[in-house]
């Protein structure tokens, strides 16, 4: 009898021993969870606000693309000089891809709809660029191919760079 007392005792303690132990892991854990949330939390914060302004950079040159593809302002900028319509709608489309060019790396930051805006700007004034230089003769003076060029998009209901310059501010406001 006393060796099941003795049994009963060692039993018991053993149970209280174990059920402290699994509550103490359980608390640890928790510990160990909380703390990595915190500093998970802190990681993001820091990230956040390294990145906020390399995405504002990011969109302020998207914003000047956008702008510097509108045919209004591509057209003065580009040296029309002594160039038949042929030379000049190749400079046009030469200037407006490397313009782009040197912005695809600004694609990290934004969302894929906003890039893909870019894109359709880029694409949409190439495409009238083509046209209208199809519609002259390729020996033609140059100012006939920015005159047309001009004519076209000053027809359009609103500016070719529209969507896009509205859709980098929209994405731009919720960066706040």
């Amino acid at each position: 009898m006393d060796y099941t007392l003795l049994l009963l005792s060692v039993l018991s303690s053993l149970g209280t021993g174990s059920l402290m132990l699994i509550a103490f892991l359980n608390w640890t854990k928790k510990q160990n969870q909380q703390t990595l949330a915190q500093a998970q939390f802190k990681l993001k914060r820091a990230t956040r606000q390294q990145v906020l302004p390399l995405r504002l950079t990011a969109f302020e040159r998207c914003i000047l693309f956008a702008e510097r593809a509108n045919p209004q302002h591509l057209i003065p900028r580009s040296d029309a000089t002594n160039k038949t319509v042929r030379q000049f709608h190749m400079q046009l489309v030469q200037e407006l891809r490397a313009e782009f060019e040197h912005n695809l790396t600004q694609q990290l930051y934004m969302s894929e709809d906003t890039w893909a805006e870019i894109i359709s700007l880029r694409e949409s004034v190439i495409t009238m660029i083509h046209k209208c230089a199809a519609s002259l003769q390729e020996n033609a003076p140059a100012h006939e191919l920015a005159r047309k060029v001009l004519e076209q998009n000053a027809m359009l209901p609103v500016p070719i760079n529209q969507n896009a310059l509205s859709t980098l501010k929209s994405e731009v406001k919720t960066l706040f």
